[in-house]
């Protein structure tokens, strides 16, 4: 399965808790610094799972959300000096498209404080997930379009493909993926630092166009268990792909 996407939640952070978090800057906890850590020596392992014994020891590009939080966990795949990585990655591209949702005035502020201060705004938002737009923000329909062109661009270049980036995005993605509405993006919980694996079947409709990434039912969901092959546990999605 070289023909591949694969989705990484950012390790574990700090200073989250109780708090409406986008685009505010957090550090990576210990557990968080832990499982970057650990991805030194489990990707590998997926590698080897995807390629089928094929022997691919690396992504064929990487690409990454511009916060610090995503960067830092990507930090430890490429080593210190005097250090060996069984995975020699190309340098990674930041997509701003792999951004967390841009909370606006709303963001790093309590849910206390927002429902205090936002009474009407924070009912608003629980009526309607994907649409409600917090002041200065984006709304889920925003990162889903944006997470679209993410996965368009990726799968147009080389594959495999590692992306790290946050809950909201993939949560968008799988709501693609298992046809759900994306007013429930939120029965998805993508855990931290476990990939993702988006398969793509590229249909050569026009020649020189970008395969646009469109959604299969829920059941070709393969689910691989945890701590199988070394592995932290991580999950299949296969996405048709064909061209707008």
């Amino acid at each position: 399965m070289e023909n591949c996407i694969v989705l990484l939640r950012h390790a574990a952070t700090t200073g989250g808790k109780g708090r409406a978090i986008g685009r505010t800057p957090l550090a990576l906890s210990e557990e968080g610094q832990r499982q970057a850590a650990a991805l030194v020596e489990s990707l590998p392992c997926l590698l080897a799972r995807l390629s089928g014994g094929k022997g691919i020891r690396s992504f064929a590009a990487v690409y990454s959300s511009p916060a610090s939080r995503a960067l830092d966990t990507l930090a430890p795949q490429y080593g210190q000096r005097g250090q060996e990585n069984p995975v020699s990655l190309p340098q990674a591209t930041i997509l701003p498209e792999l951004d967390e949702i841009d909370l606006g005035e709303w963001d790093g502020l309590a849910f206390e404080d927002i429902r205090s201060r936002f009474p009407q705004a924070y009912a608003l938002r629980g009526q309607d997930m994907a649409g409600f737009r917090p002041p200065g923000g984006e709304n889920f329909r925003d990162v889903a379009a944006r997470m679209q062109a993410a996965m368009t661009r990726m799968a147009s270049g080389p594959l495999p493909a590692l992306a790290v980036t946050h809950a909201g995005c993939i949560r968008t993605v799988l709501c693609r993926c298992t046809a759900t509405p994306l007013d429930a993006l939120f029965s998805f919980s993508p855990p931290h630092a476990r990939p993702y694996v988006i398969e793509l079947s590229c249909l050569p409709v026009r020649a020189g166009s970008a395969p646009v990434c469109s959604c299969v039912t829920g059941d070709t969901l393969t689910a691989i268990p945890e701590n199988e092959d070394g592995i932290a546990g991580y999950h299949i999605w296969q996405i048709g792909t064909s061209i707008a």
